[in-house]
């Protein structure tokens, strides 16, 4: 059995205990907030101007029902959410990539996944470690 021993979360990751159809109503607010923290530099910036600069694809892996499954992992007393992709394999977690390590080798997916900085960043650390890795089905 492989072991989950790194989770990386987003800086919304407290706001994720709550269901997920009131993200919208949360997400509406950063609409009039002038002091929106970018994470580049660390200004201030308003909706619009940070808008501008966010990835177009983190819009298809933030989705309702990505918030809707770590309410139910609270609900249930879980600490966290694994969401699986249609064939069955783990994919992510809601604001976190899945790893795991089975006989000394790290595996993240390989597929329906956010490819963002964090995983980026372990598979170079990995790499400059000399730590076995593999992107793969994970299951």
């Amino acid at each position: 059995m492989a072991e989950i021993v790194l989770g990386l979360g987003t800086s919304h990751s407290p706001m994720l205990s709550l269901p997920g159809d009131m993200w919208g109503e949360y997400a509406a607010r950063d609409k009039t907030n002038p002091m929106l923290l970018s994470l580049e530099d660390g200004s201030t910036k308003t909706y619009e101007e940070l808008l501008e600069t966010a990835d177009p694809a983190i819009a298809t892996k933030l989705t309702p029902e990505i918030f809707q499954a770590q309410y139910e992992a609270y609900e249930a007393g879980r600490d966290d959410a694994a969401l699986c992709a249609a064939d069955g394999n783990l994919a992510e977690g809601p604001g976190f990539n899945i790893w795991v390590v089975k006989d000394g080798v790290c595996a993240t997916p390989d597929a329906n996944c956010l490819l963002g900085m964090s995983r980026k960043s372990v598979i170079e650390l990995c790499g400059m470690e000399g730590i076995p890795f593999e992107t793969r089905s994970v299951h």
